[in-house]
């Protein structure tokens, strides 16, 4: 499981140039992950967008998809606690838990941004990282209700997380209003406004420097799960 929430990982974060044969390699790991069942094939529909789309219109399909509103946000504590003053020491506590497991973080993206999270899970041993990932199943869950009230494409990957964390069923939840007009975008990021564009798995963005993303990742140990 550890390296296919890498792949998830780089498919939640800003979208950057990548290099051929990245997208050949990630869906190597995935077509190997179990625990997808029938997620798997619309998964690997996604990768293949997700490789060959113009990075530009990617970007603004990202943008759409994440950036307006925060209803689908990818920070998670923006979820769980808002502009509450338990967001601050929650922050502090899980950059404890990335220095104790090991993840040394790059960029400048908060604690809570879920790409981030998500390797910090990949780092831990399977039992460990997939507990950690059920403790944020609320706020998948938040996550993907509004990608799909968005008709998102990117959240298949969200479905995978969820069934990877063990839940089974695409639950409905409440039925929200929209939060990506223009009315609700100026209510909600009315005092600060939020940018999302930075990394959080380096090998994604490795290739610039003409090492193929998912190669560098299985050379840093552990085969596909």
């Amino acid at each position: 499981m550890q390296q296919t929430l890498k792949v998830l990982s780089c498919l939640l974060d800003y979208p950057q140039t990548i290099e051929a044969g990245v997208v050949d390699e990630m869906a190597a790991i995935l077509a190997q992950a179990a625990g997808l069942g029938d997620l798997q094939a619309p998964l690997q529909d996604f990768l293949l967008f997700w490789g060959n789309a113009d990075r530009l219109d990617l970007q603004a399909l990202y943008g759409s998809s994440f950036e307006r509103g925060r209803q689908c946000a990818l920070y998670l504590y923006e979820h769980r606690y808002g502009d509450s003053r338990e967001r601050g020491p929650a922050m502090v506590d899980l950059e404890e838990r990335y220095r104790a497991g090991g993840l040394q973080r790059l960029g400048v993206e908060l604690p809570d941004y879920l790409p981030c999270y998500l390797e910090y899970c990949a780092l831990l041993p399977l039992a460990q990282g997939q507990a950690a990932l059920v403790e944020i199943i609320d706020v998948l869950r938040l996550l993907q209700q509004g990608l799909q009230r968005r008709q998102s494409p990117f959240g298949i990957v969200v479905q995978a997380l969820l069934r990877l964390a063990d839940a089974r069923e695409v639950l409905g939840g409440e039925d929200l209003a929209r939060d990506d007009d223009a009315a609700a975008i100026d209510q909600a990021w009315a005092e600060v406004p939020v940018d999302f564009s930075s990394t959080a798995w380096e090998a994604c963005h490795q290739a610039a420097a003409g090492q193929p993303a998912v190669s560098a990742l299985r050379a840093s140990g552990g085969s596909p799960s």
